[in-house]
Order: structure tokens, then sequence, then C-alpha cells
């Protein structure tokens, strides 16, 4: 069956049936292909558009400064190897541009003479270079591309960068949109170089003093971390997850109206109870040396962090629970490594006969002697006892010195002195205790620490014309 049709331009055109079908088809097939096509072009040109140049040079205006990029990178520079002490040249560019940047001087420069440029990538991801070189038939053949982070002390190769040169610009030594190692991005340098990878120049032979290799079109694209796409950094989004162009911040903390969390905010300088006990405060504080400082809050505004003092030990100024301080940590100088004194103090007291029971020594003349061969102990461990090792004295003296003890030498601190009181007497003073606790100062040396007994029958010693006589009374059973 041949069906006749009349085509736009007035042409008759007879089909048959089957070819009918045949174009139809194609046309299905064909469509669908356009139609594949042109989503796959248009995401492509969206990808192309999130990247932005970070720096390019193209020489149009003959110097090596940056043509253009993000401000921070407009000031950078293209140099040869520091050892490079030549000159540049200028020569028409890659596509027709006026300018592109030669040089000589790349004999015997197998992978120590090189292009070099930096930049920023600071808040951009998914870096890409692009670059396109020629040369002269005595110039370099091989290059490779590589890159630095740490100002050029290591430097590690561009996967894929090999680079061939020959004698025009659409040579294997062009790169197009080369992506480099996640690890370039967001970095605050990022140097690259495109480094001599042979000796070899494009003719074959080696590389000749006067062989030139020229350089263009370098551009570094990159794109910007932007997690929410809401046009700024994460870097410097108050809500990075999200999209809040205007990043507005009612309350000025620091935090987006439209992530602004609910409920108390540790960092918001609000002390909010029950679940801070701080914010971003301060307070006042001492050391475990008793030195006055300051502490802050955690960052969690759960508590306080470590209390910090300016005060020391050997600072010249007697603080906290110093005893001293004569700017310095020696010991052996009358102040120890610690503040503490070492100038020695002493105790001295002596122990008498407490006829009356009154807790108090009332006079020789009444009665009230001092009594030798007691012992007065040190009580280190406190429990009373005299115990091996403990400082002794026994009381000792004659006429109205009996009954002294001293304990000498003693550095600065606080002693718990103790009688041995004997079976039969009882302790007076202190009251019904035979110990008394004793703090001293370095260098102090403390008397009348005295102790008072008495016994069920009491001697009473008289001074009768010039002699001692001595008298029994019951005093208690």
């Amino acid at each position: 069956m041949v069906i006749e049709l009349q085509t736009c331009v007035g042409h008759t055109v007879f089909i048959n049936k089957g070819e009918i079908f045949f174009t139809s088809v194609l046309f299905i097939i064909l469509g669908l292909f356009s139609l594949t096509f042109f989503s796959s072009f248009r995401s492509l040109k969206v990808n192309a558009a999130s990247a932005i140049t970070l720096v390019e040079w193209n020489f149009e205006d003959g110097d090596t400064v940056a043509d253009g990029g993000i401000g921070t990178n407009l000031s950078q520079v293209i140099n040869r190897e520091p050892a490079y002490t030549g000159s540049y040249s200028y020569y028409t560019g890659a596509d027709g541009s006026a300018e592109a940047l030669s040089s000589t001087g790349w004999n015997l420069g197998n992978r120590t003479k090189y292009w070099q440029i930096g930049l920023t990538s600071l808040d951009y991801q998914n870096l890409a270079i692009s670059s396109k070189q020629k040369g002269s038939l005595t110039g370099p053949k091989d290059f490779k591309v590589q890159y630095s982070l740490d100002s050029g002390l290591t430097w590690d190769e561009i996967p894929g960068s090999d680079l061939t040169v020959n004698l025009d610009w659409d040579s294997p030594a062009n790169l197009t949109s080369l992506a480099l190692p996640t690890e370039c991005s967001n970095q605050s340098e990022v140097l690259l170089r495109w480094v001599m990878s042979s000796d070899t120049s494009i003719r074959g032979d080696e590389v000749g003093s006067l062989g030139t290799n020229r350089i263009d079109s370098i551009i570094i694209t990159g794109e910007l971390i932007d997690d929410d796409s809401d046009g700024v950094p994460d870097s410097e989004d108050n809500c990075p997850n999200d999209p809040n162009p205007d990043q507005a911040d009612s309350d000025q903390d620091g935090t987006g109206d439209v992530c602004q969390p609910t409920g108390p905010v540790c960092g918001n300088g609000i002390i909010e109870p029950p679940d801070e006990e701080c914010d971003g405060n301060f307070q006042n504080c001492s050391t475990p040396n008793g030195y006055s400082g300051e502490q802050s809050c955690q960052p969690n505004c759960l508590g306080w962090s470590e209390c910090l003092s300016e005060e020391f030990c050997g600072d010249g100024v007697v603080n906290g629970n110093e005893q001293c301080d004569d700017g310095n940590t020696d010991s052996d100088d009358s102040c120890d490594n610690n503040c503490q004194s070492e100038q020695p103090g002493s105790i001295s007291g002596f122990n008498f006969y407490d006829q009356n029971g009154n807790g108090s020594w009332d006079g020789w003349f009444r009665g009230e002697i001092g009594i030798n061969g007691w012992k007065i102990f040190i009580d280190e461990n406190q429990n009373r006892k005299h115990d091996k090792g403990e400082k002794s004295k026994n009381t000792s003296g004659r006429s109205f010195s009996r009954g002294k003890y001293s304990f000498k030498d003693l550095p600065a601190g606080t002693y718990q002195i103790c009688i041995e009181t004997k079976p039969g007497w009882k302790s007076s003073l202190p009251d019904n205790a035979n110990c008394q606790t004793i703090t001293l100062s370095p260098g102090e040396n403390k008397t009348g620490i005295n102790f008072g007994n008495l016994i069920g029958f009491k001697k009473i010693f008289r001074h009768y014309n010039g002699n001692l006589l001595e008298k029994r009374n019951i005093f208690w059973n």
C-alpha cells in the first residue's frame, strides 16, 4: 500500500506502509536519545556552573601575576624553580590568545626544573586543574604535575598528570579539569608545579639550554563547601546544615534563627539550671596549696575546670599555705622547695603536782611542785600512746626547776604532745586528758605547755627555815 504525503515545502512524497512503520520507530528512538542527551548535557552544565575559578593565568597583560580568581588568590604569581636566573618571554598563546609565558634553561632539569604556582583553597573542595603547554624542538618533552601542602617540603604526584609536550598547543601536554587529590581541598596553601620528568627533548635527544617551554591557560577551579547550598561557606555559615542565605541571628549568639535549638543552650552566657551549673563564666577559687586563682566553666556547662593561679612557690610573696617564700625553690636556705620554713622551733613546759586539782599551776609555795621522771612524747600517729620511734623526754630538774621538758629543732607544723600517765594518777591539765595539740609557726619557741597531775595521797612540800619538809594529806579515794 502506497501513501501520498505532502511535505512542508510543497513536494509530494510516496511512501509505502512498511516504510511508515520503520520511520516512526526510528523517530521514537531518536527522540529518546535526544531527550537523554540534552538531559545529560543540562546536568553537565549545572555541574560546570557550580565550579568556581579559584585562580587563573592567561598572561594577556604580559606578567606573571594571576589574571583572575577569588580575591585571596589575585596576588599569586607563577615562577620557575628558585635556582632559575633567566628571564621570561611572552609569545602567542593557546586558542589564539595574544600571550603565553615562555622560558629557556631547561637542560639537565629532570626532577629539578619546573613551573610553580600557589593558591589558597579555604572553603573550597573538588579542585580541578587545567593548563596547556608547547615547546621548541630542543625544549623538554616530559612533565608531571605535583602538589605540596607543607610549603614545598614534600611533593606528591597528581594521578593522570603525565604530560607529553609537542610543538603545538594541541598536544598531549594539555590538562582539562583534571581532579586534584581531596587532600588539596580547604587548605590555606596549596602549591602546584609542572616538573620535568626526563631530560629528553621534543626532538628526541637531550634538552638544550636554549630549548623553550611555553605554558598558558592555567585554571584551578573548585566548589564552595556549602552543605546546605545557601551560598554561604560552611566555615562562615551560622546554620551550616539549614539553608539561611540571610544569616539572620536575632539574639546574636552565633547560631542562626532557623537552627536555634530549644531549651538550655550551653555557650550562650546564660546559666540555665538545673541542666547547667555555669555557662561561659569564671569564678574565684583556691588551689590545693591555698593559692588564689580563677576557674572557667567547662565546655559542656556541667562544671568547673581546674583552678588556675598566678601565685606559686618561688614568686617571692608568701601566699596560700606557704610559711615563707624567698624567691626560689631551693632547700637548705631557711625556706625549703615547698616554701615551708626550715627555721627550727621548740616546745617546752613542765609537769607539776596539781595539789588542789583545779587544772592550773598555783605556784611552788602552794605545794604545786614539778614532778620528775615522767615521759613526755610527740604522738606522731595520735594514738595517745608512746610508740617506738616517737620523740620523748623525761621530765627532770632540781629544786624549783623540777619536772621540766623541752623539744628543740622542730620544723613548723602541728604536734600532739602527750604525757605518759602513771598508775594511780589522774590528769588535771589538760582536763582529764593526757595530750595537747600545739601549732608551731616557723622559728617559734612555744613555752608553758604544761601538764598537771594529782593522786589519791598528795605530797605537799613546805619551805621552812630554808628546808623542804613533806606532809601527807588525803585528797580523794
